[in-house]
């Protein structure tokens, strides 16, 4: 549609736009900053622009990143993960937005981050850990899901819903679902979640089952906001 600028303001000349080789997991919107981040993983071809810019052509190995596009003033970055992101299914990554953080989770590893959306950088790295038992449900190829609220992080894959402090990454809580993780999110101190073709209103604090909806065929619990009135 239009150039893309570095986030110093500068154009990016014309042949060393990044082009986008892998698979977009997910998305979260910024309202505040009106920026996109975008979840990419198994990206062993791709170069950044700053790669390009620099004129090296061989891919630096990096299998997993997070997309930065600021929807106003044009410009996009790439927040490189760490190995083992990247490495594992695709549907088991996930990020949430916090209060000025992101978090990514990687479900086959336990790894998570938690960076900054002010200067784009990875400031903690926790390892939250596995189920110690798989079953069909619960496999590593499972879709994974996310969300912040009320200073804490909640990552959901298969029947498990870990809990972990916002800030520390420290481990807190893990719930059990009745079914299948289908989604997550956070409204009015509950934690909404998709688990089989159930909604689930859990109590953000304790776990404990507020209420549910049957919604049979159930794909994804996307998004939730109060009704008017």
């Amino acid at each position: 549609m239009g150039p893309l600028q570095t986030r110093d303001k500068r154009q990016v000349p014309a042949g060393q736009e990044e082009e986008m080789r892998g698979q977009g997991r997910q998305a979260v919107l910024d309202p505040g900053q009106n920026v996109l981040f975008t979840l990419y993983t198994h990206q062993d071809s791709h170069l950044h622009t700053r790669d390009l810019a620099a004129g090296e052509d061989l891919s630096p190995g990096v299998h997993a990143f997070v997309h930065v596009l600021h929807l106003d003033q044009r410009w996009a970055y790439c927040l490189d993960l760490p190995a083992p992101f990247g490495l594992g299914p695709a549907a088991g990554h996930t990020l949430a937005l916090g209060e000025a953080v992101l978090y990514v989770f990687d479900a086959a590893s336990g790894r998570v981050v938690r960076a900054s959306t002010q200067d784009l950088t990875i400031g903690r790295s926790a390892l939250l850990g596995r189920p110690a038992k798989r079953t069909a449900e619960d496999s590593p190829a499972q879709e994974a899901f996310a969300v912040a609220g009320g200073g804490r992080l909640y990552l959901a894959q298969g029947r498990r819903l870990l809990v972990a402090d916002g800030a520390t990454l420290v481990p807190q809580a893990t719930w059990e679902l009745p079914g299948p993780a289908r989604g997550l999110a956070f409204l009015n101190g509950e934690v909404l979640a998709g688990a089989g073709e159930q909604v689930l209103r859990l109590d953000a604090a304790t776990g404990a089952r507020l209420g549910a909806v049957t919604l049979p065929g159930l794909r994804a619990l996307r998004h939730a906001e109060q009704a008017a009135g």
